[in-house]
């Protein structure tokens, strides 16, 4: 059944910007790095990997979460638009399934454009003559654990997606979330680390604050899971039109 779910919305997405969405975060975060060490190139060589990781982590959480948003506000929309839920609800499907669905989708989209990340900035690392062997373990973690991390905000944005009719105000709430992380997540504010939005910045491996990272990446699955349940529970019982 719920290869028939996933099936159906890929129907759905195909006629979106999601496809296109799901490709810009990677081409953005490298055209942004192509112009930073085109500007500052004899400055920024020296640093090796290790400079390259920071700059693209500068950038990394901003993508990751401000694209979460949009990406749920995308893939809820057309039922929206179209007032297409009493047709969906018509189907052999529950409200439940319907709404997991959706999320495995924005995980996949999410995971295709980390995957495209890793090798475009391991590609532009090789070609502007960064030292061999090109740090693959390293600059994964770095992309892959606030990704795992990301999980609680995904399924928060995409909760709020399907409940409220107009996008504009999840999607404000996401930019504010994207916002308040950096603030929340830093060392002089350890008491709100426990916040979702700062998941993604505490599961760096570049952290300045937690040495075990990996800690982070879990709590973000645990967390994400009870997210992702609390939101399908709701939806199930919500009256949507």
């Amino acid at each position: 059944m719920m290869l028939r779910i996933l099936t159906a919305d890929w129907i759905k997405i195909r006629r979106t910007w999601v496809i296109w969405l799901t490709l810009l975060g990677p081409v953005c975060t490298v055209l942004v790095q192509v112009l930073n060490y085109g500007v500052r190139m004899d400055y920024l060589l020296p640093q090796g990997w290790n400079g390259l990781m920071f700059w693209v982590q500068a950038l990394l959480f901003f993508t990751l979460m401000l694209g979460s948003a949009i990406l749920a506000a995308m893939s809820s929309a057309h039922e929206h638009d179209a007032r297409a839920w009493k047709q969906t609800f018509a189907l052999p499907v529950s409200r439940f399934q319907f709404f997991a669905g959706k999320f495995i989708w924005l995980v996949i989209c999410l995971a295709v454009a980390v995957t495209l990340t890793i090798a475009g900035v391991g590609l532009f690392g090789m070609i502007i003559g960064l030292p061999d062997p090109v740090p693959w373990k390293q600059l994964t973690q770095l992309i892959l654990y606030p990704y795992l991390a990301l999980f609680p905000f995904l399924a928060l944005q995409l909760w709020l997606s399907m409940i409220i009719k107009n996008q504009a105000l999840p999607v404000a709430i996401g930019i504010a979330g994207t916002v308040f992380a950096p603030f929340s997540s830093s060392q002089a504010h350890q008491h709100l680390h426990w916040l979702i939005w700062s998941y993604p910045y505490n599961a760096s491996p570049l952290s300045e604050v937690y040495q075990e990272p990996e800690q982070w990446v879990w709590m973000g699955a645990a967390v994400g899971l009870l997210f992702l349940i609390a939101g399908a529970i709701h939806f199930s019982r919500k009256e949507v039109q």
